[in-house]
């Protein structure tokens, strides 16, 4: 049965002359498509079309304009033709009407050429949210380039939308904007800036140069954004930078006056000073302050503002102590964390007295005075008191990762802690190497590892951080010698182990855990399917549940045929959304005739000919193909590429999985996709294709993405959560330290070191 299937899969797939390529040129639009809609719109398709759009935008449709989910064949055909016609109004009409779904690389070329001389059209007809969707980084940067003609509409956009399509390169143009006449322009110029300014350090002195010329909040008020015409001519404030010295250099002091004491005191976020508070401290950090600044420091110990107040005490702890400066301490505002009050008057001993008890004192104390109480504190974590050791090192996990706006971590303590470890760690309990493996991944080295392994019994096994071993050390042995024992209490937390990581030399075992305590399962059945226990299982299920040759079945049948497809080489995802396409389907004619014999064909080996009959047969517009590029079969790969030459299919879908499927032009274009910063692109793509598959060769590029702007930054932290677990959002975003420079920080100390793990499903920091 099943031959006879695979032939008439094999002529489905040689039948691409029923899906035309997408046309390139109204020359291609197929005579069958022409005669048809001349038909329908009573006369020359393309001529009707300009027509009809000429007419002011408030006319009814015409009759013969399709709802857009009715689009057939011919329609789809003609607007992809329409949209390389030489008439720009013909061409124009189509980009209003086709959604960015459907355009592959060289058609949103040709959309966006199109619809860029009516970017700024008082009555536009396209989509804005297309626009700002597909736009390539040198795309916004022609966009900010053009300050005088925005529409109303893209002027509030701009505010609220175009912030996500944002880039550091963009910075320069934002401070132009900042001083241009129409307020509105102004203020969403500083609201973008602000952005990039929370993610990224770049482009520091331009943006200092625009907020020195800034007059203030009174000059960015307007009533009516749309009267343009009433408002005054910006008029930038006159600034005179304060002579070279040493210390802090001219043009930072000057920033950190204007923002800090020159204007008013925020009382909402968006004033100025606040907003581009922490971007300054990190400045200022970066800058080596001399004794000169004193009279800078002093105001700002009195600014009123936390974050001021706390750059003055952190800078007065980086300098040699300065008697004015230590008398002023009495009466600091804004009240700030005891901490850095004890760095700032160099009051050590104090210092290390809150340290011993507070994660945040020790942060700061290992920042100042790290050698004496990095010794103080490994003295109690290393120490006999295993509980008061527990809290040292569970206070230090929060200091590590306290990098809020006051705080800073100390450069030296990787290599410290590892030393410790190397030189105390025998002396450890179970429970502080678990601490220090989970919460220090920089410090895992081999000898952690080493005696975090020997530390494991049967009875901590199940809450072990097991990942990290099963790509450190030699576990196999041990693992399944207690997985043999008769006691469950022995065996238990290793068989669950070594189901999560596939392991198939005990597959009998295995599934009578699995079905003990796993029933139902099926995904983490499939962990261990290759086995052959588990595969006759699984067959017997299916068989089970549904007869061979018949059709009656219920939704338990159907997820266990998505479980036998999964074990000939379907992602399980991919399975489960096919069976249950099928299930819904199921009364239609075409699936009711094939349902039993696709059911066979999964039963006897054959569910990739099944699943790409379904597929292909049907409406190939409307096939959702992700995850189809995981599968390795050239049967796939054909329907990948029917798919693509479909017009109406999603192009930005199908270019992504035939990445994924190893296809060289599709590579190239993905590539170009994110070389352009294609930021809607991006954020629609599937995990798989923002992962690259289980690569980490897309994390350098992922690196580069935080540092944009908070929508650019969810999806390249999503993705590198995906792939290795690493959290981008702990790090608070106002902070002295971004969030790309911490991922960037952990990335140079542990990329090289990261191995995959089964149990976990993503990389791992290996011992190193």
């Amino acid at each position: 049965m099943h031959s006879l299937l695979r032939t008439a899969v094999f002529i489905g797939l040689l039948s691409v002359s029923l899906s035309a390529q997408l046309p390139r040129t109204p020359n291609d639009l197929p005579a069958d498509a022409r005669q048809i809609l001349t038909e329908r719109l009573g006369g020359e398709p393309f001529a009707v079309l300009a027509a009809w759009h000429r007419l002011p935008r408030g006319d009814k449709p015409p009759a013969w304009l399709p709802e857009r989910g009715q689009w057939d064949r011919p329609w789809t055909l003609f607007l992809h033709a329409a949209l390389w016609h030489e008439d720009p109004a013909v061409a124009y009409a189509a980009a209003c009407l086709l959604p960015r779904e459907q355009l592959d690389l060289p058609a949103a070329d040709r959309w966006l050429a199109v619809v860029w001389p009516h970017l700024w059209d008082e009555e536009a007809a396209y989509d804005w949210d297309q626009f700002r969707r597909m736009a390539s980084s040198a795309d916004v940067a022609r966009v900010l380039a053009v300050q005088d003609c925005w529409r109303a509409e893209i002027r509030f956009g701009f505010q609220t939308d175009m912030h996500r399509c944002l880039r550091p390169e963009h910075v320069p143009a934002l401070c132009e904007l900042t001083q241009r006449d129409d307020p509105v322009l102004r203020r969403n110029a500083w609201s973008n800036l602000a952005t990039v300014a929370t993610y990224s350090d770049q482009h520091r002195e331009r943006i200092a140069r625009a907020l020195l010329a800034w007059p203030g909040p009174d000059g960015d008020v307007l009533e009516f954004q749309d009267e343009r015409a009433k408002q005054l001519p910006f008029a930038p404030r006159s600034v005179q930078l304060p002579p070279a010295r040493p210390g802090w250099s001219p043009l930072l002091r000057a920033a950190l006056e204007r923002a800090f004491l020159d204007l008013p005191r925020p009382k909402e976020e968006g004033v100025k000073g606040a907003v581009f508070g922490p971007f300054l401290c990190r400045w200022a950090e970066d800058e080596r302050p001399a004794a000169e600044d004193r009279l800078l420091l002093n105001a700002l110990l009195d600014c009123g503002r936390r974050d001021g107040v706390c750059l003055a005490l952190r800078t007065m702890a980086r300098m040699p102590a300065d008697a004015f400066l230590q008398q002023r301490l009495e009466s600091v505002a804004a009240d700030p964390p005891a901490a850095l009050v004890c760095a700032a008057r160099h009051d050590w001993p104090a210092l290390r007295a809150l340290a011993a008890t507070d994660s945040e004192a020790l942060a700061v104390a290992l920042e100042f005075d790290f050698d004496a109480t990095f010794l103080q504190w490994a003295a109690v974590a290393f120490g006999v008191d295993a509980e008061a050791g527990l809290a040292a090192i569970e206070r230090l996990a929060a200091a590590a990762d306290a990098l809020a706006l006051p705080l800073r971590p100390a450069p030296q303590l990787p290599a410290r802690l590892r030393l410790a470890i190397d030189a105390f760690g025998a002396q450890l309990d179970h429970a502080r190497l678990h601490r220090l493996v989970v919460d220090f991944p920089w410090a895992r080295s081999p000898r952690l590892l080493e005696l975090y392994w020997l530390s494991v019994t049967p009875q901590n096994l199940a809450n072990c951080a097991f990942p990290v071993l099963e790509v450190s050390v030699d576990w196999h042995e041990r693992l399944r010698e207690w997985a043999t024992a008769e006691a469950p209490a022995v065996h238990g937390p290793a068989r669950e182990w070594l189901l999560r990581v596939g392991d198939t030399q005990l597959a009998d075992e295995l599934l009578a855990h699995w079905q003990q305590h796993h029933a139902g399962d099926l995904a983490l059945l499939l962990r261990i399917g290759k086995a052959q226990p588990v595969a006759a299982w699984l067959a017997a299920h299916l068989a089970e549940q549904w007869p061979a040759g018949t059709s009656d079945a219920g939704q338990a049948a159907f997820a266990a045929l998505a479980a036998v497809a999964a074990l000939q080489g379907v992602p399980h995802e991919v399975a489960q959304r096919w069976a249950e396409e099928l299930q819904a389907r199921r009364e239609e004619p075409r699936v009711r005739d094939r349902l039993a014999a696709w059911r066979d064909a999964t039963a006897e080996g054959e569910a990739i000919d099944a699943m790409v009959e379904f597929y292909g047969g049907g409406d190939l517009a409307k096939v959702r193909v992700w995850g189809f590029g995981q599968i390795d079969d050239d049967r796939v790969r054909e329907l990948l590429g029917r798919v693509r030459d479909t017009p109406g299919a999603d192009q930005l879908a199908v270019v992504g999985e035939r990445m994924l499927a190893g296809d060289h032009a599709a590579r190239l274009a993905v590539d170009t996709l994110r070389t352009r910063h294609v930021y809607g692109w991006f954020d629609d793509a599937s995990t798989p294709v923002q992962t690259g598959g289980r690569s980490l060769e897309l994390v350098p590029w992922l690196l580069t993405e935080l540092e944009t702007n908070c929508c650019r930054r969810n999806s390249a932290a999503s993705a590198l959560r995906e792939l290795t677990g690493f959290d981008v959002w702990a790090q608070p975003e106002h902070g002295l330290v971004t969030q790309p420079a911490r991922a960037r920080a952990w990335w140079a100390a542990v990329g090289e070191h990261l191995r995959w793990s089964e149990a976990a499903r993503r990389f791992e920091v290996a011992a190193h």
